[in-house]
């Protein structure tokens, strides 16, 4: 099979072939004398039933005739929507008499061959196009922030899967607070990419208005109601004070957070979780964690934990596993320093979607986690900060 590609036409795969020969015929030009190009040129099958015949039709070509393991060859031109996009080649071990019922059961073949390739070749363009807006949408850095260090990963699904549509953001917020938002817009193509990126910038809006966390899911879920009825996404919004060390969080269909203790106890909250936003009827429901210091706030997408060997609760169940044996490696405890912790959580964020894949190493999802931690020493530094603007602001406002 050769594709057209530019001014070249390549080999896209091969058996019976030996990787010496391929090479010998691989990114030809589209103008030069061979069999193949001939045939995209005429847009007519070629059929060489012997070496004789092959050098007859192309003496310059000899050396391929004698290199080639095979001795008879079709020549297929594969013409898609009235453009030639390739050549399909059907050889034979020996000489070979084409007879006229083999021509146009051939003829009739590469037809369909054409069609096959140039539905992958758009899917493939659409998919990275996708792709291409996903990640493009998403933040290229997230937040350095005084009191908490923060990381997030992305891991697109492997080759044959769609493209979904998770987003994640960090968002520094007042007085020290920090808003972590996680979601997943149902479906899979570029609406689906350009809705995850409407949906992540109402977010940073919304949160600029200090808004609980029920009530920005409130306003989310009235802005994907009025995209259409066939609109759904899920998502968790929590905010986080590194001060009262408390993180009150809302839920619209989504995985709750897990809280990761210094000695490795992981916590998963047993919450009710409310409907994915399009689905939902407000109000949602608030819910509040102690975090306490050293600790890790974990966030995911269902592509992270849920499989179709795996539910999301075993995969929970094994994403604990994962972070309890990630923070008690010595690796991590030497690397959880104020200066270089998030280098440590990008450890753990490699490790986890790594082991969390199908069987075959591979999964046709979208993997989304994020690792929130914050330092005592660092809030400390925090609180006497603000303490000090409180007391400024005081001064200033008795002089008044």
């Amino acid at each position: 099979m050769e594709a057209v590609e530019g001014v070249h036409i390549r080999v896209v795969d091969a058996i019976g072939y030996n990787r010496a020969f391929l090479r010998q015929i691989d990114r030809i030009p589209l103008n030069a004398n061979s069999a193949a190009t001939d045939v995209l040129r005429s847009r007519t099958p070629r059929f060489v039933e012997s070496p004789a015949d092959f050098v007859r039709h192309y003496p310059d070509l000899e050396y391929l005739a004698e290199a080639s393991p095979k001795k008879a060859w079709a020549f297929l031109p594969l013409i898609a929507s009235g453009h030639a996009i390739g050549c399909c080649v059907v050889s034979f071990s020996r000489p070979h008499t084409f007879s006229e019922e083999e021509r146009v059961l051939l003829t009739a073949l590469s037809g369909m061959v054409a069609q096959a390739l140039d539905r992958a070749r758009l899917y493939d363009a659409e998919h990275t196009r996708a792709q291409g807006l996903q990640r493009g949408l998403l933040p290229r850095s997230l937040p350095s922030l005084p009191a908490v260090s923060a990381a997030a990963r992305y891991l697109p699904a492997g080759r044959g899967g769609e493209v979904g549509g998770d987003w994640y953001d960090v968002i520094r917020l007042s007085s020290g607070r920090v808003a972590m938002v996680i979601g997943d817009v149902m479906g899979h193509g570029i609406a689906e990419a350009a809705t995850m990126g409407r949906l992540r910038t109402a977010v940073c809006t919304l949160a600029d208005l200090d808004m609980d966390p029920d009530e920005l899911l409130s306003h989310l879920n009235g802005l994907v109601g009025d995209l259409g009825d066939d609109y759904y996404a899920t998502c968790l919004y929590a905010v986080f004070d590194p001060v009262t060390r408390l993180c009150s969080f809302s839920v619209a269909g989504h995985p709750p957070p897990l809280i990761v203790l210094p000695d490795g106890t992981v916590h998963c909250p047993d919450v009710t979780v409310d409907p994915p936003l399009g689905a939902a009827e407000p109000p949602f429901e608030t819910l509040e964690l102690n975090v306490p210091d050293d600790s890790l706030l974990v966030f995911c997408t269902d592509g992270l934990v849920e499989s179709a060997t795996r539910d999301i609760d075993q995969g929970l169940a094994e994403l604990g596993c994962i972070l309890a044996d990630a923070v008690t490696h010595p690796s991590y405890a030497s690397a959880t320093t104020p200066d270089n912790g998030e280098r440590a959580h990008r450890t753990t964020l490699g490790r986890a979607p790594a082991m969390l894949t199908t069987e075959n190493g591979t999964t046709n999802r979208c993997r989304c986690p994020l690792i929130l931690r914050h330092s005592r020493p660092c809030v400390r530094a925090l609180a006497m900060r603000w303490a000090r603007l409180r007391a400024a602001s005081l001064c200033i406002t008795s002089r008044r």
